[in-house]
Order: structure tokens, then sequence, then C-alpha cells
């Protein structure tokens, strides 16, 4: 399908505002303008990457997102059709809000900044609908940051946005200083962007106090602040309400013939560049399973991706699903590995791209690769890094990997949300403030070794002293031998204290860092936990980590030393007299063997 100029003409003639210019401008605006397509999937604004252009949708259709700060998950505001203007408020406020994807394949007409600059000067009424309005994409972003500054997690900022929208005032601060008029006390003034305000931040409120009379814009350009009835908001927020707009995935592709040329834009949830890897500096290491058959394949990739969102595997499910579908197709489609991920937690959004934008994806990601199923952990444009299961962890330059890739293909874009299940707890929490002091854990594991070596020399030397000094009345050896056994008793008590105030500090330290990390929990989690806990159960359950704790510094380090010095006991035994040896072995058997006889008439005795 293509697209005349004529064609662009007659769309904008119905278009508001644009049917309010004259048919001379309409031409110059469809002359100037530029065609583009996007395939589904594909990004036409990016939240927090300022366009040069103003897009307005031509075919197809597409949603409009805004991201809660909160929970970071992003949420459809609006469902986009034929005639929707997207872009503008980007432009306007100098701050990158809009995050707009192409719901189907999708043709728009992009008009450069400059352009609609110019539009706006020349034309009032195009200023008062573009810059004189509240969009509601503006309004959520505003709102969001305002309550997520408020720790307000059970509103719904899109309902609220919503109801605030019509009521919503834009107003324009010139530079220089200025008073705020008296009714700005009943209102919200929220600084939306434009020229800077002094102590005011885009999504601060714009309130005066401590004495302070006026505001100062600063730069070239007016402030843009939207101010909100103050009453009106109290009102909504005291009913709380969760949010109920989810994102959704999307696992279908289409393709259509390129007459029109796509859009070189980006891919949903583009993070921020990668920065290149310092040298000398440990490469970040990835989880990775092996796997040879394609049952294997397809198990190990979901624990792969189970271990790096830290969620739990339900292994015996996923590899009965993948069982079935391998017996009746033969192969694994990225199409039941989105369902495989929906059920599992995650969101999942199947696109096709050409390998010119491969660079620019958000990982982790599910692909097809050399006929297997790969994990995508890392992409720049220096270094693609994925996971096979039958070969492992590669590192691979992106010209090379994308010439097996092929020119285009099919990606399965994965992310968790709010539900995402997380793994339970359990001793691996632990795991990483014990590897945080593994050295100093490990000093006092060796002195531990050499304060119990010092105690079995101890007796040892006493037998020599009976032995050489008692028996052969050699008083000369006694003053030798005493001196050595003081040295030992001295370094013993030196080892010992050193061991003490090691241990000590540093478990008080894995107290202070995991009991930190529970207090931050603890403050992120929403009122109503606290509402259905009685008193003094969480208190309880922090004081249970203590003896966890204690149990893995003290009780396992106790364990791991009297396996150890066992097998040292019994050499020194063997070496001191053989035929002592098995005797004494054999009465902790013997020992052994009769408890079990014990334990029943114990055990009623018990339980009184």
């Amino acid at each position: 399908m293509t697209h005349t100029t004529s064609d662009i003409q007659d769309f904008l003639r119905h278009i508001d505002p644009f049917d309010q210019l004259s048919e001379t401008v309409i031409t110059q605006i469809a002359n100037k303008s530029q065609i583009w397509r996007y395939r589904m999937g594909q990004v036409i604004l990016m939240r927090g990457k300022l366009s040069s252009y103003v897009t307005i949708l031509l075919e197809g259709q597409g949603r409009l997102l805004g991201y809660d700060p909160r929970t970071q998950m992003p949420t459809t505001l609006q469902r986009l059709t034929p005639g929707c203007i997207v872009g503008d408020v980007n432009l306007i406020r100098g701050v990158p809000c809009e995050t707009v994807i192409a719901s189907t394949e999708a043709v728009g007409i992009a008009l450069k900044q400059e352009d609609f600059w110019n539009l706006l000067e020349e034309y009032p009424r195009l200023k008062e609908q573009f810059q004189d309005q509240c969009t509601l994409s503006e309004l959520y972003d505003l709102l969001g940051t305002r309550l997520a500054q408020e720790a307000q997690g059970d509103i719904d900022i899109k309902a609220l946005a919503e109801d605030l929208i019509e009521d919503a005032q834009v107003h324009y601060l010139t530079p220089g200083t200025h008073s705020l008029p008296p009714e700005h006390q009943q209102q919200l003034w929220l600084v939306s962007g434009g020229g800077s305000i002094e102590n005011f931040a885009v999504g601060n409120r714009l309130n005066l106090n401590n004495g302070q009379t006026s505001v100062i814009v600063k730069g070239a350009q007016a402030a843009r602040v939207i101010s909100l009835p103050l009453l009106d908001l109290e009102r909504i927020k005291s009913t709380p309400q969760l949010p109920s707009n989810q994102p959704s995935s999307s696992l279908s592709v289409e393709t259509v013939e390129e007459e029109i040329p796509y859009a070189d834009v980006e891919i949903v949830g583009l993070p921020p560049k990668p920065e290149p890897t310092p040298k000398g500096k440990k490469r970040k290491s990835y989880p990775f399973i092996k796997g040879k058959t394609p049952l294997g394949v397809g198990s190990a990739c979901f624990q792969m991706l189970s271990q790096y969102f830290g969620m739990p595997y339900r292994r015996d499910v996923i590899r009965r699903i993948l069982a079935q579908q391998l017996q009746r197709t033969g192969t694994l489609s990225l199409p039941l590995c989105g369902a495989i991920t929906e059920l599992m937690g995650l969101n999942a959004q199947l696109i096709k791209i050409p390998a010119s934008s491969f660079t620019q994806l958000k990982t982790p990601a599910l692909i097809m690769w050399q006929d297997s199923l790969t994990i995508l952990y890392d992409v720049s444009e220096k270094e693609v890094v994925v996971a096979v299961p039958e070969l492992g962890v590669l590192r691979k330059n992106p010209r090379e990997f994308l010439e097996q890739w092929g020119e285009s293909g099919e990606v399965l874009l994965l992310q968790p949300t709010k539900d995402t299940p997380q793994q339970r707890f359990g001793l691996s929490w632990f795991i990483p403030a014990l590897k945080k002091y593994r050295r100093v854990l490990v000093e006092v594991f060796v002195a531990s070794f050499f304060v119990q070596l010092f105690g079995l020399a101890n007796p040892l030397m006493i037998q020599v002293i009976i032995d050489k000094v008692i028996v052969q009345n050699s008083a000369d050896t006694l003053q030798v031998l005493g001196t050595f056994l003081l040295i030992i008793a001295i370094f013993e008590a030196v080892l010992t204290t050193l061991r003490t105030y090691l241990f000590v500090d540093t478990t008080n330290r894995i107290d202070m860092s995991l009991g930190s990390e529970i207090i931050d929990h603890l403050l992120r989690l929403p009122l109503r936990y606290f509402e259905k806990r009685p008193v003094g159960e969480i208190s309880t359950r922090v004081n249970e980590l203590e003896n966890i704790r204690q149990f893995l510094t003290g009780t396992a380090l106790t364990v791991v030393l009297d396996a150890v010095f066992s097998v040292v006991y019994i050499v020194v035994m063997v070496v001191y007299s053989p035929p002592l040896n098995p005797s004494s072995l054999g009465d902790r058997t013997h020992f052994r063997g009769h408890d079990p006889s014990f334990l029943p008439h114990h055990s009623p005795s018990t339980k009184g």
C-alpha cells in the first residue's frame, strides 16, 4: 500500500485541529512530513527519549502507555486510532513522558519538531489546542511522581488522572521572579516542564513555605505548571483503589510487504546503553543449565529464566507441557514459550524485528538460534551474550551472530510484573551476606583449627612430661617442656581472643546487613499487610533470623571443625596406640547401636 501527498491532505482536512488550517498550510504540512510504517510491537515513542518528530497515526492502532514510578510497570492509558497525535506533549514539556507502541501494523505521518513549532507560532488556534491543554499522559506522569513521593501505593493513578483531567489547568510562568496568586493554596500546582524553576524539579509541588514569597524561573523558556483542585484530589485519594490495568502480552506476528519504509525506531523497554566493561573488571555471570535433548533444552531455558528472575521453578509442570508439545509437533515454538512464561508469572510479548534493531532489544529474551531455543541475556553494539543449553554461555560479535540469525526474526520479550512470584525464603537468602564476609569467616575457621590443634597438643605434652620427667626423674627436661606448654597456652589464648573478636564483629555486621534489608522490605509493604498480622508476629519472625544466622555461622562452623578433627584425632590415636584405637571406636559403635532401644522408653516421658 502506498500513500500520496493528496491522501495525506485529505486525511489532515478531517483531523482536529488541522481542519482549522487553510488548504495552503495543509499542503505545506503534507509536503514536509514523512510516512513511516511500524511493525506490531514496535515503538513509536519511548519514555525517557525525546523524539524529534510529532506523529499522527494514519492507519492501524497503537497503545499509549504510562509508567507507574512506584512499580516500574507500564499501564495502557489509551487505545490509539487513526487521527490520534502523539509526541506533541513531549516537545512542549521538554520531558519525554509518552510511550507509544504499535498494536497492529501501523502507518504514521511524522512531522519534524521545527515545523511543529513554526505552526504553533503562526497559528494561535493550534497553540491553544496543543500548549494550553493538559494531556492524560502528562497528568499521569505528574501524579505518579507525586504519589511516589508521598508513598501512596494503593491508588490507581490512571483512574485518578481520568477524574481530574477535566479540571486540570495549564499555567506558564515567564522567566523572572513571580508571586503566586492566593488561590494556589487551594490548588495543587505541579511543575510540568519548560523552563526550570529554582528549587522545584519537574513533578514537585509548587508551594511557598518557610517565608518564601516568590519563585524564580531560570532560562529563556517559560515554565509550564499544571494546577489541580486540591479538594477534589483529596476526596478521590481518600478512596484507595488498586491498579486494575495490567500490561497484556501480544503473542501474534504479522508481516506486510514493505512499500512504505519502516521507521528506524527502538524496541519497547529499551534501557540505557550499557557502558563498556572496563579492562580488568570481572564480567557478569549468568545462570546456565545444560540440556542435550529438545525436552532438556526447553526445560533448561525455563530453569535459567527462573534463576535469573529469582522465581520458583515448577519442573514437573513445565516438563509435562513441553513433552506434550514435542509429541504433537516435534518442535518448541516461541508462542508456546510465551504461554509458558505467562504461566510462570512473567509478561511476554512476541515481536518480529529486523536485524538492524536487534542490538536495541531489552534483555532477557527468548529467541531461536541455529534451530535451538536460546536465551538472550545481554546485547549491545559490541557484544551479544546468549545461553545455549547444548553449548554454554556464549559471547559473540553482533555482526557474526546476526549473520547466523538472519535478516529478521521473532523475539519473545520478557518482563517481570508486580505479581511475579518470587522464590520462597530459604537458607539461600543468607548466602549473599555470608559471601560478603567469607574472607573473615575463613580466618575464623583457620584460627579455630589452630586453637583445636593447640588443645590437642596440651594432653600430648602432659603425657611426655609424665614419661620423661616423672618416670625418668629429669628436672632439666621439665623446664623445657614447661616453657613449651606456657608458650602454647599463650598462643592459644591470643588466637582464641582474635577468633572471638573477629567472629563477634562479623556476625554483628551480618545481623545489621540482614536487619537493614528486612526493614527496607517492611517499609515497602502496603499497610494492608500489617493490618492482617497480629501484634508481635512480625517481630517474632524477625528475631528468628538471629537463630538461623547463629546456626549458619556458629553451629555449622563447629560441625565442620568437628568433622575435620575427628579424622585428625583418629590418626593421632592410630599413631599413639594401634590396638587401643579399634577398642575406642568400637565403644562408640556399641553405644550408638543401643540408642534406638532406649528412645521408645524415653519418648513418652518427654511428652507430658
